[in-house]
């Protein structure tokens, strides 16, 4: 019989083989993904909203992104890059008034 130690040794060996199956790769993020969201609302929009120098703010026009993650390890550390695609479409919002 397996005891309870055991069972967490395999356990922690079947994720992080998962996890090793994943590095270096790109992989496909769902659009709902919680850190996507985070990165277009609260990195990418204020950044595009600056470059664009506008009297009203840019929104996105659709909450599909087209996202993708890499993730690699550097000195036994694991870094994720994303890249995603924002389409943006003029608010009413001026852009003085309203903070995201």
């Amino acid at each position: 019989m397996i005891g309870i130690y055991q069972k967490i040794a395999i356990f922690t060996i079947l994720i992080g083989l998962i996890q090793s199956a994943t590095i270096g790769k790109h992989l496909q993020v769902p659009d709902k993904d919680p850190t996507l969201k985070a990165l277009v609302y609260k990195e990418g929009l204020p950044k595009a909203n600056a470059k664009i120098h506008d009297t009203v703010l840019w929104v996105p026009a659709t909450t599909q992104f087209s996202a993708r993650r890499i993730t690699v390890m550097n000195q036994g550390k694991l870094y994720s890059t994303w890249t995603y695609d924002m389409l943006l479409q003029q608010s009413n919002c001026p852009s003085r008034v309203a903070d995201l």
